[in-house]
């Protein structure tokens, strides 16, 4: 049961992160546009890529960490799978 608490757990976070990225992504364009027509200065426009760089690194974090919970739950299932089918109790391992 705690695998697939963390698969969902990795699951719901990288959706967040997903919606998070896209905000960002938008206010990266208004700040460049407002940064092309010189309304802001640069350090705001700077702050703007960083932000998204970093929204961007975290949802590629995210996604590999989703990647890997599952194929952590289906190295386990085949782990297990045996187990179940001869009537054993595959918990005793974990």
């Amino acid at each position: 049961m705690a695998l697939a608490s963390e698969y969902y757990k990795s699951a719901k976070e990288y959706q967040v992160l997903q919606v998070q990225h896209a905000a960002l992504e938008k206010n990266y364009n208004a700040m460049k546009e407002r940064y092309d027509i010189g309304v802001t200065t640069a350090m705001e426009y700077n702050k703007a890529i960083l932000d998204y760089n970093v929204a961007e690194a975290n949802v590629i974090n995210a996604k590999y960490t989703l990647m890997y919970n599952g194929e952590v739950i289906i190295s386990c299932w085949n782990f297990c799978e045996p187990c179940l089918v001869n009537g054993l109790d595959a918990t005793t391992f974990f």
